[in-house]
């Protein structure tokens, strides 16, 4: 038992550092095909070292046809909110060399990083699950930067919000569900959800964090109707933690919605870093300044602190004068650290918001991440 557990450790630890490394070390993993043929030479290893002990739960065939049910309906979702929004061409056109460049090497990474978890959780400890855990995020932050690149400051926060968080949601469920139903239903329902962009011809036009948003909820929905649906009866203590447990991830859910909604900048208000000392007292380097969207039949007054774009910048200053020119409202600002004007004016099409409030210090690591690609 104890050589068993210790050559579970040992591979997931490999695997840990050898992801790590993949991930920091430009050009170690470079492509899907390179990626998919570790990881199946991986699962061979995994195969051979880590014998499979698990039994799984007797709603195991109906758990899998409820997971096929649960990626169609993801899709429809997906698409109905399309109908909305509207759609794009998708960036890959389904192709007979296009399966063996993008579908075929996705299949197998998927297939592979399953079968490697589905081996690691047969050791059922809190060490051997987080671990697992750990390899299927790593594994997902490979492929996507892999698609990024990391080439800006805007791509790196792309892949955090996009991948990292909602792979941290999908892959505790994943470990959930390969623990106690088996890696079918998962190799099913990660194929369904992430194939269909190499094969259907569009796509839903929508905001890369409204996606992210509904990858970071919908595993959480899933897990609810299989404990529903599937779970033996539990003790009342048990009960009561589940009650905890669904108070604090609903709480964890707002969270993600109010963060979704302020970084998007899509909805009534939006969240900005400052990165000058232009205002310091009022607003410093550093802060988070939460802004109101502005629309044409918001008021201005003398004083408000205006978010606005010139020149393609953000910039976070006060209004302090306002001049009526042949019935076109001009507005001329200033920092307060700043001894002369702005140069020229602004019109209400270069408004972005009022601000509204701040939050000291939280915008640093954002400034460090900059400065980090800008050195780059």
């Amino acid at each position: 038992m104890k050589n068993d557990r210790a050559r579970v450790y040992s591979l997931e630890f490999v695997l840990v550092l050898f992801l790590l490394l993949a991930l920091f070390v430009p050009n170690i993993l470079e492509s899907r095909l390179i990626i998919a043929v570790f990881l199946g030479l991986y699962a061979v290893v995994t195969k051979y070292f880590i014998k499979r002990k698990s039994k799984f739960s007797i709603f195991q065939k109906k758990e899998f046809l409820l997971m096929i049910l649960m990626a169609v309906i993801y899709l429809v979702i997906f698409y109905m909110f399309g109908m909305y929004v509207g759609f794009k061409t998708a960036a890959v056109r389904f192709s007979f060399v296009n399966i063996f460049k993008y579908i075929l090497p996705v299949a197998v990474i998927i297939i592979a990083t399953e079968f490697i978890r589905s081996r690691f959780l047969t050791e059922k400890t809190k060490i051997s699950m987080a671990l697992a855990f750990v390899c299927g995020v790593l594994i997902d932050l490979i492929v996507y930067t892999n698609v990024y690149q990391l080439q800006s400051l805007n791509s790196f926060l792309v892949v955090l919000g996009y991948v990292f968080f909602a792979s941290c949601s999908t892959n505790l469920l994943y470990n959930y569900i390969s623990s106690r139903y088996g890696m079918k239903s998962i190799i099913a329902y990660k194929l369904i959800t992430t194939l269909y962009v190499y094969i259907i011809p569009v796509s839903p036009d929508l905001y890369i964090f409204f996606t992210s948003f509904m990858r970071m909820i919908y595993p959480y929905l899933i897990y609810i109707i299989l404990e529903n649906l599937f779970s033996k009866v539990r003790k009342e203590n048990a009960i009561l933690y589940d009650k905890k447990s669904g108070i604090f991830n609903g709480v964890l859910v707002v969270i993600m919605i109010l963060i979704v909604m302020l970084v998007s900048c899509k909805f009534l208000y939006g969240v900005l870093v400052i990165g000058s000392s232009s205002m310091k007292g009022a607003i410093n380097k550093g802060d988070a300044l939460i802004f109101r969207q502005y629309r044409e039949d918001d008021k201005l007054a003398v004083g408000d602190v205006l978010v606005f774009q010139k020149e393609d910048v953000k910039i976070v200053h006060r209004l302090v004068d306002i001049e009526n020119i042949n019935g076109e409202l001009r507005f001329f600002t200033k920092g307060d650290r700043n001894k002369e004007m702005d140069d020229g004016y602004i019109v209400k099409s270069d408004i972005l918001g009022v601000a509204k409030l701040r939050i000291k210090y939280i915008g640093y690591p954002t400034l460090y991440l900059r400065k980090m690609f800008e050195k780059e």
